[in-house]
């Protein structure tokens, strides 16, 4: 503690004290085995040299440089910081977090051995997954400081290497890549200036996603189902599926608060490639959209107001897939008409409807008629052949409409 004291922002302490960093961070490891981290009676030894250790190098260029290159040189057996964070107390994680927090602040050079070096990945997805512990509590000290560290790199624009530095298994989505994603939808709505450059990774993972999601879909529910039946029967459930939904959400409202940035400058990034995306099969991102909502309808049957929710990891998807749907075809003629030619018109028809799995899914449904409509006479011819059968009511509910015929 006296040291720890001493040292903060005096370089001339800072130099002297640097020499015992060897000795600080074998005692660390003691105290980062897993027997210590849970004795209660070690844990303020471990925070009061972590914490000393960050004043050292605080500030002090030269010293941070060579306690950083250094650490990210070492093993995964003697790396303090990786061990470290596999605490359970928050307070020891949040010095850690401070500590590497001071190390990369301001860095492009030491923020990118995150992405760069082995050891750097491997506490990159350490880092991740204990931000993700502490990501139930948005209020909590950990999750905060976990904050702080991402969101200073990503103003140091380095989104795009963090991403790629992530590990991409089998699986499509994994668990600190929907904490990034969750971290990096927090930080766009908070930032007033974007680099758009780097963020487009983002159209190319949703447009995985949804391939993914559409293939899932296709396979799990039987050919005859529709989205008149509320509970189809799934042949081949996916129990990735929740999460690739949950992964696909946090994507879209990335690519819709990019996009509106957009709106703002005279310079297009986002929406050009959300616009001109293709599967490897040769379908295009519209048609696409269009097919994985219309099996969302027969998979996810609407919610009347005060009803339950039943399906557990959906909620908000049909609402932003149609957000995405009308940002890419708005004063584009081009993609409204081949939104028209799948069927794109109805599909968005039905959506204009209340479903508590999806707060406002009706009013952006709406929006994204009224882009497909838009200077578009053919489009608005087929809306004007189409003779409903039913009318909604106030509440959200389908009542029939005098003297029509349902067929």
């Amino acid at each position: 503690q006296f040291t720890r004291n001493l040292v903060a922002g005096i370089p001339k302490n800072q130099e002297k004290a640097y020499d015992s960093e060897v000795h600080i961070r074998r005692l660390l490891h003691h105290f980062s085995s897993h027997f210590q981290l849970h004795d209660e009676e070690a844990l303020p030894v471990a925070r009061m040299l972590v914490q000393a250790l960050s004043n050292i190098v605080t500030s002090n260029g030269r010293l941070v440089s060579h306690l950083w290159s250094q650490y990210m040189d070492l093993s995964d057996e003697q790396n303090i910081l990786i061990r470290l964070l596999e605490s359970p107390d928050e307070r020891l994680c949040v010095s850690l977090m401070v500590l590497i927090l001071n190390c990369t602040y301001g860095s492009p050079e030491r923020a990118l051995m995150l992405s760069s070096t082995p050891t750097g990945r491997r506490l990159l997805i350490a880092l991740l997954d204990r931000i993700a512990l502490s990501s139930e509590d948005e209020s909590g000290q950990a999750f905060e400081m976990g904050y702080q560290v991402f969101s200073q790199m990503f103003d140091l624009r380095l989104s795009r290497e963090l991403w790629y530095a992530l590990p991409h298994p089998d699986e499509v989505v994994a668990p600190h890549q929907t904490t990034f994603l969750k971290i990096l939808d927090s930080y766009l709505q908070q930032s007033p200036e974007l680099s758009l450059q780097n963020y487009l990774f983002l159209p190319e993972y949703f447009l995985r996603l949804v391939l993914y999601a559409r293939e899932s879909l296709r396979q799990s529910l039987p050919p005859s189902s529709s989205a008149a039946e509320s509970s189809p029967l799934l042949m081949n459930p996916d129990a990735r599926l929740p999460k690739v939904s949950e992964a696909l959400v946090l994507v879209s409202q990335c690519l819709i608060y990019l996009t509106l940035s957009e709106h703002l400058t005279e310079t297009r990034v986002i929406l050009p490639v959300l616009q001109s995306a293709t599967a490897p099969a040769g379908d295009g991102l519209a048609e696409l959209l269009v097919d994985l909502l219309r099996l969302l309808e027969a998979f996810l049957p609407r919610i009347p107001l005060g009803q339950a929710t039943g399906q557990i990891g959906f909620a908000y998807l049909k609402r932003d897939l149609v957000r995405v749907l009308g940002l890419i075809c708005e004063e584009n003629k081009s993609l409204q008409d081949r939104i028209r030619s799948c069927g794109g018109i109805e599909a968005v028809m039905n959506l204009c409807v209340i479903d508590d799995r999806n707060p406002y899914l009706r009013e952006h449904a709406l929006f994204t008629l009224h882009h497909l409509l838009k200077n578009n006479p053919q489009n608005q011819a087929v809306v004007a052949e189409l003779e409903p059968m039913g009318v909604w009511d106030e509440n959200g509910v389908l009542r029939d409409k005098p003297g029509a015929v349902r067929r």
